[in-house]
């Protein structure tokens, strides 16, 4: 077995909720270890060493290097605790967030089990039905094409082409986006991903100070709203 490949982390995409009270968990293992057998063994964080429950997980996902193992599960207490036994050929592993172990010490695993401390309703992102086939370009706007040869260019600190820095500024725009929406539709794309395009003194735009003004360099609200349709 692989136990480098091995990887979990909760409040992330290998476990997140769905509902206020449904959650999904992932494991992730090498592609090797395929015949392996995964189950979640959970229940209440206060009630983790008197009383469990044990799920099989199944393969939900493979790539070029890993299996993905996956569960949806209804919770009744979302005080949620649990780590992940391992099967292989009779062998009997122990995952939690000391890794990989032969033993676990059920009546000390409050220091090392995962846990989903609670569910709250914010942080359910629901499902966009037309995402999930959804093919994404991401543009990193500043860099893309500069459509706006009329604008104020004093901001400008270097040319087109050239090697970029961390801090220079090229020119792309909402713009340049706009021009080039029939050559990304024709390469499959179905949605376009756009790094902020909000009122910012750097050229990547994280750092945004105005989230209601698009940064005058990109364009303005209407502009965006013509990149939208």
């Amino acid at each position: 077995m692989n136990k480098q490949a091995i990887y979990h982390i909760p409040d992330s995409r290998y476990c997140f909720p769905t509902g206020t009270h449904e959650l999904v968990l992932r494991l992730r293992m090498a592609k090797e270890d395929r015949g392996c057998r995964v189950y979640l063994v959970s229940a209440s964080k206060y009630e983790f060493y008197q009383e469990r429950t044990c799920q099989e997980l199944s393969v939900a996902y493979t790539d070029s290097s890993f299996i993905y193992y996956e569960i949806h599960l209804t919770l009744t207490d979302v005080r949620f605790a649990y780590i992940f036994q391992i099967e292989e050929k009779g062998r009997i592993l122990y995952y939690s967030e000391d890794g990989v172990t032969e033993t676990y010490n059920f009546k000390e695993s409050f220091y090392n089990f995962f846990q989903m401390p609670y569910v709250n309703a914010n942080d359910v992102m629901p499902t966009v039905e037309w995402m999930r086939g959804a093919v994404f370009y991401q543009i990193f706007v500043e860099r893309f094409r500069m459509g706006n040869a009329k604008k104020d260019t004093s901001y400008l600190t270097m040319k087109w082409g050239e090697i970029p820095t961390p801090k220079s500024f090229a020119g792309g725009d909402l713009w340049g986006i706009i021009e080039k929406l029939d050559y990304i539709r024709s390469l499959g794309v179905t949605a376009v991903y756009l790094t902020p395009i909000f009122q910012s003194v750097s050229n990547h735009k994280y750092d945004i100070h105005d989230y209601y003004r698009a940064d005058p360099s990109f364009g303005d609200l209407e502009t965006l709203k013509k990149t939208c349709l």
